[in-house]
Order: structure tokens, then C-alpha cells, then sequence
């Protein structure tokens, strides 16, 4: 048999939770003609617990989600947590509405307020103009957006932003350009084999096999794509005897179908325009 208080008014209840009041370990007190709501102490696990047969709401004011279920908890006011605070679902933030993150730094939700649909995008700003629109509009791929301290209102151009574009992955700056405080390591593959298909992955390409025999290197039509830049270098130092020859499927090299490396410790770096390649 449960040990509980009996079911009781909304007065009642007010009395019962008003300061200086203990509610015994493990006693609950039951609201509603049909038991709605059980609050009790558990003191096995020093936690205030309340069950709701709907939702729980503290405040005034109602839901705008449809929040109606068991488990489900309204704040019309705001909501305090000094500590660590975990989510086992997602986090649904309402439109035009943002994350603060110390005094300086805010997330930007990315929702359209008229039709409620996400923009596909993530927007960090200064904390001052985090109720401004930055204007960038729906994005086809997720976007990550950041800006600097100005005021967006002055000037908007002001950011980097990180996507993948569903080909490539994209660094870019809305005004001014991307600046590097330490130097860039390029992905370097070394061929010692007499034949060799470049790939997406090359950059640098060292060919050691000269030193045993002629190279054939392959540059597929799929790497013609604007801005491609691959650089081939004979670190075997014996290209004028064993031959580095590139060559291409359909595309062209400076107007021909390939294109060779014949002097010791030679090299070319190979560009695409988008339709063909070009040496230099």
C-alpha cells in the first residue's frame, strides 16, 4: 500500500509546499480528482521527483510546440543551470532565436520565422547584434558562418564560412583573403612504380622510379575541374634517360595529349581551366 497524502486543492497544495514545510522521504502528494500529478522525495536518490499524466508546466503561459505528453516540461520564464545540463534528444531552437556562449560569442539558429525552415546554416557573431539578420539567405549545404566584430549592419562581408559543396570541401572569406599564421603541409605521394593514375588526393607527386625505369603517369578527364594543380617532380634524377611521360584521356596538356619530363630532377606543375590542363 503506498503511503501517500490524500488528493488535494490547489490551495491545499500551496500550503502544503509553502516555505518551512517538509515533505516526509518517500510520501506523495497527489493532485487532481485523478491522481494527474505524484510529487514525492526520494531519498534513496536525494532526488524531488514529479509524474505527470500530462504536461508539466512552471510558469504561466502555453506550450507552442504541442508539448501535451507524459514527461513533457513548459518554462514560460527563463531557466538557470550552473552546472552540466545533458540532452538524450535533440535541441529545437525556436526562430530567429540564438545560443549565448559567455558574454562574447553567439550561436545564430539559422530558422526562418515566417515558415519555420531551416536556412542550412550555423552563424557565430558578436553577442551585441545577436537579434540582427545576417542575411545569407537558404544555403543548398550545410554552412558554417563567421563573422567578425562589426556590426553587420555596416557591413556584412565581414566572415569565413566552411561547407562541402557536395564535390569539394569549401574555405572562403566574404571580403578580404585567407591568411595562414603558419605555413601549409601538402599531401606529397612518392611513385616507384612504372605506372601511376593521378588522383584527387595528389598534390604532390615524387616520382623515384627514374632511377629503374620510364614512368607513365595518368591524368584521368574526372581531374579537369577548375583551379586542380598537381605538381610532378623527378626526385629520382633520371629523367633525361628514363622518360616521365603524362598523359591524358580525352583532354589536352598545353594543346597535346600528353606531356614529358626529360631532364634530371625536372618537374611540371600541372593546372586545369575546368575543360583541359596546362603546363608551366
Amino acid at each position: 500500500m503506498r503511503n501517500y497524502i490524500d488528493y488535494i486543492t490547489p490551495d491545499t497544495l500551496k500550503e502544503v509546499l509553502k516555505a518551512g514545510n517538509v515533505i516526509p522521504d518517500n510520501q506523495k502528494i497527489i493532485y487532481g480528482d485523478s491522481g494527474e500529478v505524484e510529487m514525492y522525495y526520494d531519498s534513496t536518490n536525494q532526488v524531488f521527483k514529479i509524474f505527470s499524466q500530462k504536461l508539466t508546466s512552471f510558469g504561466f503561459g502555453n506550450s507552442s510546440h504541442s508539448l501535451t505528453g507524459v514527461g513533457d516540461v513548459y518554462i514560460s520564464g527563463s531557466l538557470e543551470v550552473d552546472s552540466n545540463a545533458y540532452f538524450d534528444s535533440y535541441v529545437s531552437i525556436a526562430a530567429y532565436r540564438s545560443i549565448d556562449i559567455g558574454t562574447g560569442i553567439y550561436l545564430y539558429s539559422g530558422l526562418d520565422q515566417t515558415i519555420s525552415t531551416i536556412f542550412n546554416k550555423i552563424i557565430f557573431g558578436p553577442r551585441n547584434y545577436r537579434t540582427y539578420s545576417y542575411g545569407h539567405g537558404t544555403q543548398t549545404n550545410p554552412t558554417l558562418y563567421i563573422h567578425s566584430a562589426t556590426d553587420p549592419n555596416i557591413d556584412n562581408t565581414q566572415y569565413g564560412l566552411l561547407t562541402h559543396n557536395q564535390e569539394d570541401f569549401v574555405i572562403s572569406s566574404g571580403t578580404g583573403r585567407i591568411r595562414t599564421d603558419v605555413g601549409l603541409r601538402y599531401n606529397t605521394n612518392e611513385v616507384n612504380t612504372s605506372t601511376y593514375t593521378i588522383s584527387y588526393n595528389d598534390e604532390i607527386i615524387s616520382v623515384s622510379y627514374t632511377t629503374t625505369g620510364t614512368v607513365t603517369i595518368t591524368l584521368p578527364d574526372s581531374l579537369a575541374k577548375a583551379g586542380n594543380r598537381f605538381l610532378i617532380i623527378d626526385v629520382g634524377g633520371n629523367a633525361s634517360v628514363n622518360n616521365i611521360t603524362i598523359n591524358t584521356n580525352t583532354k589536352t596538356i598545353n594543346g597535346s595529349t600528353s606531356y614529358v619530363i626529360s631532364t634530371n630532377y625536372g618537374f611540371v606543375e600541372i593546372i586545369s581551366d575546368g575543360n583541359n590542363f596546362f603546363a608551366r
